[in-house]
């Protein structure tokens, strides 16, 4: 393998010599060695830190793949400078080429200027020869005979990444997350654990935090791909820790059907490395660059009337004529009009029996057509309407998961042909089901179309409430996440456990990706009795200051609102308007206590060296203080400004943040927020 190739990119180097890979920039570098033509990763170097994660007694092979014959391959590289049709921001993309008799496959690292990670994907197409070997899972070619001749450490079947370890003393974060919002209501759980290195441990999850805890630094794996949930062909945990010697990732995603025509994609894995505490900042940063929004510049309020469960009975062209009227008068960005708008007819629908949630086209070649009988002058009148009214409309849509998606096409042309009659931008894509890896390439392929046609100006909003979808670490590039379907109808919406998620999620992912709901609190009271943390008990823009470090979703028929309601709301929509450019840019952190109906919680946004905003909330609490830590302002003075507050009882927030970063803050009335912007003291 006398090959040699390099390039860079700002500070993003790769280098590709006799067998020899080597990644990095100015935070990290990355070894791995093609050894008697077999892959092993020799070492992760974090520069700042000065340490090498790796082990010099025992070799461990990269992955173990049945489908490859690493004897058989030869190996090409390439690389280029991408940006996710302008998803992302611009990164190194390493390209190693794998070709075989019975193989084609490539090897990516991705690599983001100034970021201490790097992210290795496979795509793989096999061949007629290989299927029997993927089905049966058997090992083949000269991976077996290094482990015997040459003392591999060999992972398991289905391993994607390994990388060398040897420490005795590390305590693992396992952070899992969870989707299928429809049946989960924990959204993310972490597992803490001082390792055993003496045998081999298995731990499920998304992300994973080893901490090399006598000396402060850490090693952060992240599977990318769906929550262990929605995992295509998952057998076995996602985390192997072999003692002390390696660590690797578990799952490809892929069955056993032959992916003949295209290269399919495996899931993946993202590395990092850095302090102790510091990862979790970190990782937020670089998904902010792998998700760079730019087809949403700023948090976008938004409306669907779904929420009050109206379903298709409630969507025709008088109803949303009123919408838009309220929407104007409360704020709102773009009114979304949800399952009903079109010709054909869901299994959701109230209004008609016998209804499809997949097989649309087969169902009704004009499924997706304008109901002309809802909407007898289509379109046209809604969206000059809400144009003249400062706001746009959106639409629901649920691509055909029928056949694979094999009418991604088809798809793809009826939503950019929305977004070209109508400068429609805004879709949210439900009723999705993935059911193997080739529904998942053609449905990037269709949200990739659509980006692509129309500039990066159409935003998706992936609905991850129910089947199998890609979640929130995989394909992060796409959109923001509608997270949660809650009703009053159904006695399932309380405030605390929506302000829950977003608190549990703001803290490992960025906030900007996820859309959170505002109910009609004033419906369906009977349905709580007199429990003190029903809806109703609470102020609307109480419910709305809970949720706008995300895309705030006013879940509700707007126009059936109380005045007062509207009103307030209106109010607290205007504030946040003013700030929200830089609540989108922020670093958002959780702050104070998981929510539960009777904490002192909130969050911080860090906009800047020494400024940024406090939502500060109190729930149910009898408490009247509470001592906050926050970020980057230990030992400082800060000045606040009050933005907007319910607190009818006063709240005091002090000026002096102690070494520590704590700062104590007094508030009277429960249920209750205050919305300020901080500066601090030179």
């Amino acid at each position: 393998m006398s090959l040699h190739t390099s390039d860079s990119f700002n500070d993003c180097y790769y280098s590709f010599s006799n067998g020899i890979l080597v990644i990095g920039n100015s935070r990290f570098e990355h070894k791995v060695v093609f050894e008697q033509n077999v892959p092993r990763a020799d070492y992760m170097l974090d520069k700042a830190l000065r340490y090498r994660w790796e082990n010099i007694r025992t070799k461990s092979a990269l992955c173990n793949l049945p489908f490859i014959d690493w004897q058989s391959v030869a190996i090409e590289s390439s690389s280029l400078v991408r940006n996710n049709n302008d998803l992302s921001e611009r990164s190194l993309l390493i390209d190693l080429a794998l070709t075989a008799p019975d193989l084609s496959a490539h090897m990516t690292w991705q690599i983001y200027p100034a970021m201490p990670f790097f992210t290795a994907r496979m795509f793989v197409k096999k061949m007629k020869a290989s299927e029997t070997a993927a089905a049966s899972g058997v090992n083949h070619g000269n991976i077996e005979k290094l482990e015997q001749a040459a003392k591999w450490q060999i992972p398991e079947s289905g391993t994607i990444y390994t990388l060398p370890i040897d420490e005795r003393h590390l305590k693992l974060d396992a952070i899992r997350l969870h989707d299928i919002t429809d049946h989960n209501d924990m959204l993310v759980k972490t597992t803490t654990e001082q390792l055993y290195t003496a045998r081999r441990q298995r731990f499920s999850g998304n992300i994973f935090l080893m901490h090399r805890y006598l000396h402060g630094n850490t090693l952060m794996i992240v599977k990318e791909g769906p929550t262990p949930d929605a995992s295509l062909s998952r057998n076995a945990e996602e985390l192997s820790i072999q003692g002390n010697t390696a660590v690797s990732l578990i799952g490809t995603g892929l069955g056993t059907e032959a992916y003949e025509g295209e290269a399919l994609p495996c899931y993946g894995i993202t590395v990092g490395v850095g302090t102790c505490g510091g990862m979790l900042r970190e990782y937020k940063r670089f998904y902010r660059a792998t998700h760079s929004d730019t087809e949403n510049t700023t948090l976008t309020v938004m409306s669907n009337t779904w929420g009050d469960r109206n379903q298709d009975k409630a969507v025709n062209e008088s109803f949303m004529t009123q919408e838009i009227f309220a929407a104007k008068l409360i704020g709102v960005d773009v009114v979304e009009i949800d399952d009903g708008w079109q010709q054909g007819v869901t299994s959701n629908s109230a209004l008609k029996k016998g209804g499809v949630w997949e097989g649309y086209y087969a169902a009704d070649p004009g499924f997706w057509n304008v109901n002309a009988v809802k909407f007898p002058h289509g379109l046209d009148p809604l969206v000059t309407q809400a144009v003249g009214s400062g706001l746009s409309v959106g639409l629901w849509f649920s691509p055909d998961s029928s056949n694979d998606f094999a009418n991604h096409e088809k798809d793809a042309a009826v939503l950019h042909g929305f977004y070209q009659k109508y400068g429609i931008r805004h879709f949210k894509l439900d009723g999705i089901k993935i059911r193997n890896k080739t529904c998942e390439a053609n449905l990037i392929k269709l949200m990739t179309h659509v980006i692509r046609d129309s500039n990066a100006r159409v935003a998706f909003t992936l609905d991850v409430t129910a089947e199998v979808r890609f979640g929130y670490i995989y394909e992060k590039q796409f959109g923001t996440l509608f997270v949660e379907n809650r009703y009053t109808d159904w006695g399932n919406y309380y405030p605390h456990r929506t302000l829950k998620n977003v608190w549990l999620l703001s803290g490992v992912l960025p906030a900007r990706k996820l859309q959170f709901e505002v109910l009609n609190n004033k419906r369906n009271r009977e349905k709580y009795g007199d429990d003190p943390l029903a809806p109703a008990m609470y102020g609307i823009d109480y419910l709305f200051a809970s949720v706008m470090v995300s895309h705030p979703l006013l879940w509700m028929e707007l126009q059936h609102l109380t005045p007062d309601d509207a009103s307030t709301l209106a109010n607290i929509i205007a504030v946040f308007k003013q700030h929200r450019d830089a609540l989108h840019a922020a670093e958002v952190f959780p702050i104070g206590e998981i929510p539960d109906g009777t904490s002192f919680t909130g969050f911080q946004a860090v906009t800047g060296a020494d400024e940024g905003y406090l939502i500060l909330i109190k729930e149910y609490s009898s408490r009247q203080s509470y001592r906050y830590k926050l970020t980057d302002a230990a030992g400082r003075t800060l000045t606040v400004t009050e933005l907007a507050t319910n607190a009818s009882g006063g709240y005091t927030v002090a000026a002096a943040v102690d070494a520590e970063g704590y700062i104590d803050v007094s508030i009277s009335s429960p249920r209750s927020y205050v919305f300020l912007k901080y500066c601090i003291e030179n």
